[in-house]
C-alpha cells in the first residue's frame, strides 16, 4: 500500500520540476562562454623606506623599568622629530615579569617600539645611525609608495584592459565566431611591497656612534590581473 501511494506524490513533483515556469525564469540557457584572463606585470624601483627601532631594558622595579623607556622613547621622538623627510610613529609596548624555572621572579623586561617611514633614504640612514646610540633596529623594509603605485597601476590597467579586448577578439575569431559581447569583467592589483631584510646589532656591541646602515631599496614586481567571461555571437 505503501508503495501505490507514493507513486503518485512523485509523479506530481516530477512534473512540477520539469514543467515550472518559475524555473527557467531563475535560469536562463547560456551558451558559447569563455573564462580567461590575462597579466600584466612590471618592475618598479622601491622609493619608500620603513624601519622598526626599539628600546629594550631589563629592570628589577616595573615602575623604574617604565620610567627608563617613556624617557628613552621620548628623547628617540624628539630626535626624529628633527628630521623633515621621516614620519614617525609608536608602536608596541609592554612591561612583563620574567621568572626561572621554578617560578621566581628573575626580573622585569620591558620594550617600545618606534616606526620610521620615509623616502629619503639618505635621511633615514643618518637618523638610524644616531637613534642606535640608544635603540635597536628590528627591521628595516622597503616598498613602492601609495603614489608611485597608483600612477604605475592607471597606466597597467589600461594595457591590461586592451590585452584582454585583444584575447577575446582572438578566442572569438580562432572558434568560428565574428563578434563577442563582455558579459562581466574584474580587475585585480597585487604587489609593492619588497622583501623585508632584518637589521639589526646587539646594544653591548655598538659603538658610540655607529656606523650608519647600507641601505638598497631594490625594487618590486607589479600586477594587474583582468578575468572575465565573453560570449560569442554570430554576425547578424
Amino acid at each position: 500500500m505503501r508503495f501505490t501511494k507514493f507513486l503518485p506524490l512523485v509523479a506530481v513533483f516530477g512534473f512540477s520540476l520539469q514543467f515550472s515556469p518559475a524555473v527557467y525564469a531563475e535560469q536562463p540557457l547560456t551558451y558559447n562562454r569563455v573564462d580567461f584572463e590575462v597579466m600584466v606585470h612590471e618592475e618598479v624601483d622601491n622609493d619608500e623606506i620603513t624601519v622598526t627601532m626599539a628600546v629594550e631594558r631589563k629592570g628589577q622595579k616595573p615602575s623604574e623599568l617604565a620610567a627608563e623607556i617613556n624617557n628613552a622613547m621620548t628623547a628617540a621622538i624628539e630626535e626624529a622629530g628633527k628630521v623633515d623627510a621621516v614620519r614617525v610613529k609608536t608602536g608596541n609596548y609592554a612591561v612583563r615579569p620574567v621568572y626561572t624555572r621554578d617560578k621566581r621572579l628573575e626580573h622585569w623586561s620591558g620594550s617600545q617600539t618606534l616606526v620610521l617611514n620615509s623616502r629619503d633614504s639618505a635621511a633615514m640612514a643618518g637618523l638610524m645611525q644616531t637613534l642606535q646610540q640608544t635603540m635597536q633596529v628590528k627591521s628595516t623594509r622597503y616598498s613602492v609608495s601609495r603614489e608611485q603605485r597608483s600612477e604605475v597601476q592607471e597606466k597597467m590597467i589600461m594595457l591590461a584592459l586592451a590585452r584582454f579586448h585583444q584575447r577575446a577578439a582572438l578566442v572569438s575569431d580562432g572558434l568560428g565566431f565574428q563578434k563577442y559581447r563582455l558579459v562581466n569583467v574584474n580587475v585585480r592589483t597585487q604587489g609593492g611591497g619588497g622583501p623585508a631584510p632584518v637589521y639589526a646589532m646587539a646594544m653591548e656591541q655598538a659603538s658610540s656612534r655607529a656606523a650608519p646602515p647600507a641601505l638598497e631599496g631594490g625594487w618590486s614586481e607589479l600586477r594587474v590581473i583582468v578575468s572575465g567571461t565573453i560570449e560569442m555571437e554570430v554576425a547578424i
